[in-house]
């Protein structure tokens, strides 16, 4: 947030990358080495926001997050949600934000002609959904208890930090 210095953003040089859309691997290693100090395979994940890419370098997985420069509040403040559920004795294990070398949480820079918002958080262990959507009753059991906690770890929450409403608020959730 304004004044915390893990949460500046960093101006970089421009990357150039012919495709907006399609970001080549080579930046994306560019990026991960230059800012973060990482390297590893990479794979592109799909994304509802953005561009999303794993990254495991054999010891450790991360999710680099590349968005449009207006959501960069929103990622700062996903942060700050992030840091509260990690504070709370409840709460379940979420992902973490990777400062850059130089200690910004949010990086920008160009690429393929558009400025793009970064951040790196830990990718944390576990099974992707299943592709069918079947979900077992002891699955759902596990999801409501994340759930719970989750909630409950953010009852202290102070929401006014969103600035106004947030699409993922969950007491709009349902039909």
């Amino acid at each position: 947030m304004p004044g915390d210095e893990a949460s500046e953003v960093l101006d970089t040089p421009a990357i150039d990358d012919d495709r907006a859309d399609d970001v080549s691997l080579d930046t994306i290693e560019a990026l991960l080495r230059d800012h973060w100090g990482l390297s590893g395979q990479i794979f592109p994940v799909e994304e509802k926001y953005g561009l999303g890419y794993l990254v495991d370098n054999g010891n450790l997985r991360y999710f680099l997050d590349m968005r449009d420069l207006a959501d960069e509040q929103a990622l700062r403040v996903e942060h700050e949600v992030m840091r509260h559920i990690t504070r709370s004795p409840d709460g379940p294990q979420v992902p973490e934000p990777v400062a850059t070398k130089a200690g910004a949480e949010v990086l920008t820079a160009e690429i393929g002609g558009m400025t793009r918002v970064l951040r790196l958080l830990t990718a944390l262990d576990g099974d992707p959904p299943p592709e069918d959507r079947d979900v077992t009753e002891e699955t759902a059991a596990e999801l409501g208890a994340l759930l719970a906690s989750l909630v409950k770890s953010l009852e202290d929450f102070d929401p006014l930090i969103w600035n106004g409403e947030h699409e993922d608020d969950l007491r709009k959730a349902g039909p």
